[in-house]
C-alpha cells in the first residue's frame, strides 16, 4: 500500500503528505517491547520441538496460558493459543515474536525465521520492510516537496526533469516522448490511462509520444491481454498467471526483481527497493551502458 499511495496519488494529497507520520508511527509502535506480533503456526502436538528449538524457559505474560509455553526472549512458543483465541487456528501451535528485538540477535532470529513446521511465517518479513531503507527514502521523499503540488512521482518530467532532458537529447527525441520511454521502462503497469493521468497528457498528447517511440525504433505497437497499453517495449513478453499481477516485458520484469513463474510467467508482484526516482534513474543507465531491452 505505500508504495501505491508514494508513487500513485499526487504531491498534496492528504494521504500521501500522511505517509510519513504513518510510517513513523508503525516504527514506534513496533519498537515498544511489549508487543508481540504473530509469527507462525503449525498443527499437532509440537511441543517437544518448540522446547528443543526455543529452550525451556517458560513463558510469563498477561493472560493464564492452558498450553505449554517457551520464550527465549525474541520468540513466544505456545503450544496451543490462549483461550481467548478464535478463529481457524484455534487448535494449532502459535509462534509470536517481539519486533522491537527482531534481528537484534542473530541465533534467536533464525530460530524464529527459518520456518520450520509453520505457515503464516511472513510477519517478520513485514516488520524489516517498514524498517528498510525503502521506506526511509519514501518518507525523505515525500517530506523534501520536491515534487510540485498535484503532480505525481511517476511522471518523470515532474519527478526527474533533468533525467528526462538527458534522455531526450541522447536519443533524439522530443520531451514528451522521453517521458514515456522511461515510464515503459520502469513502471509495472504503464496503462493508457495511468499516463494520462500521471502526465496530465490528452490522448492526442500521449498518442504522439508514442508514434515518436515506435519511429524511433524503441517501441513497437501491439493489443496484448491484460495490458491496457498500445504500445510496449521490444523483446519478450511475460503474462500475468493470476488477478492483480500486471503481464509485462521480461526484461522490466526482471529489471525490477520480478520472479518469473516456470513457463516464463508473472507470479510475483514487485517488492520495491528504489524509489521511482532512483528507478527511472537506473534504468536510464542500464540502457546507456548498452543493457536495454531489445
Amino acid at each position: 500500500m505505500v508504495p501505491t499511495v508514494y508513487a500513485e496519488l499526487p504531491a498534496g494529497d492528504p494521504l500521501r503528505k500522511g505517509l510519513p507520520a504513518l510510517i513513523e508511527g508503525l516504527r514506534a509502535r513496533l519498537a515498544h517491547p511489549g508487543l508481540l506480533l504473530p509469527g507462525g503456526t503449525a498443527a499437532g502436538d509440537v511441543t517437544d520441538d518448540l522446547r528443543a528449538r526455543f529452550g525451556p524457559e517458560p513463558y510469563v505474560g498477561p493472560e493464564p496460558l492452558t498450553a505449554p509455553a517457551f520464550d527465549d526472549g525474541l520468540t513466544v512458543a505456545i503450544g496451543a493459543p490462549p483461550p481467548s483465541f478464535h478463529g481457524r487456528y484455534k487448535s494449532w501451535a502459535q509462534l509470536c515474536f517481539r519486533p522491537a528485538l527482531l534481528d537484534v540477535d542473530a541465533e534467536r532470529t533464525k530460530r524464529l525465521t527459518d520456518g520450520r513446521g509453520f505457515v503464516g511465517t511472513d510477519v517478520p518479513t513485514y516488520v524489516r520492510r517498514i524498517r528498510s531503507d525503502y521506506f526511509t527514502r519514501v518518507v525523505e521523499r515525500v517530506r523534501c516537496g520536491a515534487l510540485p503540488v498535484g503532480t505525481y512521482e511517476a511522471n518523470p518530467a515532474a519527478s526527474v526533469p533533468e533525467l528526462v532532458d538527458r534522455v531526450a537529447a541522447s536519443l533524439t527525441l522530443p520531451p514528451d516522448a522521453a517521458a514515456l520511454y522511461l515510464q515503459l521502462l520502469t513502471l509495472e503497469a504503464p496503462t493508457d490511462r495511468g499516463v494520462r493521468t500521471w502526465n496530465g497528457w490528452t490522448a492526442t498528447r500521449h498518442r504522439k509520444a508514442a508514434t515518436a517511440l515506435v519511429d524511433a525504433g524503441l517501441a513497437v505497437p501491439d493489443k496484448r491481454s491484460r495490458a491496457r497499453r498500445g504500445i510496449f517495449l521490444p523483446g519478450p513478453w511475460a503474462e500475468a498467471d493470476r488477478p492483480g499481477f500486471h503481464p509485462m516485458e521480461t526484461w522490466k520484469a526482471i529489471f525490477l526483481g520480478i520472479r518469473l513463474g516456470p513457463k516464463r510467467t508473472i507470479h510475483y508482484r514487485a517488492t520495491f527497493d528504489r524509489t521511482l526516482p532512483e528507478l527511472f534513474t537506473d534504468a536510464w543507465q542500464r540502457v546507456e551502458r548498452g543493457h536495454g531491452p531489445g
